[in-house]
C-alpha cells in the first residue's frame, strides 16, 4: 500500500500538465508552412518584401495592447513572456529558440509579417487564424519587446 497518496496525485497532475503542454506545442509550433513561402522573396537590403507591403498601423498604445493580447494568446507559449524563446512549449522543439530579434540579418516589419503569416522552421504560419491587421499589431508589439526597436 502506498503511504504517499498526495505525492502520487501531484506527480500525476504534473504528468498530465506536461502532456497537455506537449500537445499544445505540437499544434502551435508545427512544421506545416504553406508551400508558397519563399524566404528568397525578401530584399533585406532595403527591408522590403517584393510586394512592398508596408505596416499601415502605427505602434500606438492601442496597437501595442492589441498586439500584446495576440502575442500572449498565440506566441508566448513558445517564445516566452518577453520573446526570449523560453515558453513552456519551446522545450518540445527540435532546435532551441533564439530571443526574438537576435537574427544575423536585421528584419524589417515586412519580413516579420511574412514569418508570422507563413511560418519559418518549426513555427507554423498564422495567416489562416489571424487577420492582416492583427498580424501588424503583433509586429508592432514584437518590436516593442526589445532588440527590434527602431
Amino acid at each position: 500500500m502506498n503511504s504517499h497518496p498526495k505525492k502520487n496525485l501531484i506527480q500525476t497532475i504534473i504528468r498530465l500538465f506536461l502532456v497537455l503542454a506537449l500537445l499544445i506545442s505540437i499544434n502551435a509550433c508545427s512544421n506545416e508552412s504553406p508551400s508558397n513561402f519563399k524566404p528568397s522573396s525578401y530584399d533585406v537590403s532595403n527591408n522590403k518584401t517584393i510586394n512592398n507591403k508596408e505596416n499601415s498601423i502605427p505602434p500606438s498604445e492601442e496597437s501595442l495592447t492589441i498586439g500584446s493580447e495576440i502575442y500572449n494568446k498565440y506566441c508566448k507559449i513558445c517564445h516566452g513572456e518577453e520573446g526570449s524563446g523560453n515558453g513552456p512549449a519551446a522545450l518540445a522543439l527540435k532546435a532551441p529558440l533564439k530571443k526574438i530579434g537576435m537574427s544575423k540579418i536585421p528584419l524589417g516589419d515586412q519580413e516579420i509579417m511574412k514569418i508570422i503569416s507563413h511560418g519559418r522552421g518549426e513555427m507554423k504560419g498564422w495567416i489562416n487564424i489571424l487577420s492582416e491587421e492583427e498580424i501588424w499589431h503583433t509586429v508592432n508589439y514584437i518590436r516593442f519587446l526589445g532588440p527590434l526597436r527602431e
